[in-house]
């Protein structure tokens, strides 16, 4: 049998390193939570565990940081609207994107047939919470949590953003605004219509860029102008 060596794999496992912004002190948890049970790679496994039991506990992992994380940002929503939440972000179709953004398709050693259907299977979702187990394994909670908060909620508003009563683009503004000493900026540029259907022109200005949003309230100008600015500002996609 041809023998393996870690080295083998150094450029691909660096390369996904630098996408997901964290480096490994032990490559071999990273190549494990990559292998499929399918890929020939599979013979050539180190650690006791596999890619398999990593998924168990990612999915731990991420599931203590999602309710820490809606908990947190939305306090005052009772328990039956947190889990709904929590199982929105927990989908595979949501994992499936995220995992798509961090190009992981590309990096998962599997047999070339399964790459054909990936999106109706679960292979990215279990090897995304694979790889969030090795980042944990490798390093501490509060690392495997930077993690998911910085990379895996990145698109988060894409699947809460039917409901515009729990997500919140001003404070995604007033973060990044804190975060960085900046000043934010709202100015009504215009009212239109009568008093009875009147409409609200407001800009939102952060760190040199702006957005303009018209809408028939003035809280709802403002949230619109700000999810246009963090979209250019590249706070959200």
């Amino acid at each position: 049998m041809k023998s393996f060596d870690i080295s083998d794999a150094r450029e691909k496992l660096n390369s996904l390193q630098a996408i997901i912004g964290y480096t490994f002190n032990d490559e071999n948890l990273l190549f494990t939570s990559l292998v499929h049970k399918s890929s020939e790679e599979a013979k050539f496994l180190t650690k006791a565990y596999n890619a398999q039991s990593l998924e168990f506990l990612g999915d731990k992992v991420l599931s203590y940081v999602l309710a820490k994380y809606l908990f947190t940002k939305y306090i005052d929503k009772d328990e039956g609207t947190l889990s709904e939440l929590i199982a929105m972000l927990g989908k595979a179709s949501y994992q499936n994107m995220v995992a798509k953004d961090l190009h992981l398709d590309e990096y998962i050693y599997m047999e070339t047939n399964l790459r054909l259907n990936l999106d109706k299977t679960s292979i990215l979702a279990d090897h995304l919470e694979a790889l969030i187990a090795a980042i944990y394994l490798d390093s501490d909670i509060d690392t495997a949590e930077k993690f998911i908060l910085d990379k895996y909620l990145r698109h988060a508003y894409k699947v809460l953003d039917a409901k515009n009563d729990f997500i919140n683009y001003k404070n995604i503004l007033i973060e990044h605004a804190q975060k960085y000493n900046l000043d934010l900026i709202y100015t009504l540029l215009n009212e239109y219509g009568p008093d009875d259907d009147k409409s609200f022109e407001y800009k939102a200005e952060l760190d040199g860029h702006k957005a303009i949003a018209t809408a028939k309230t003035k809280k709802a100008a403002q949230q619109m102008a700000a999810k246009k600015l963090a979209i250019e500002m590249n706070l959200i996609q």
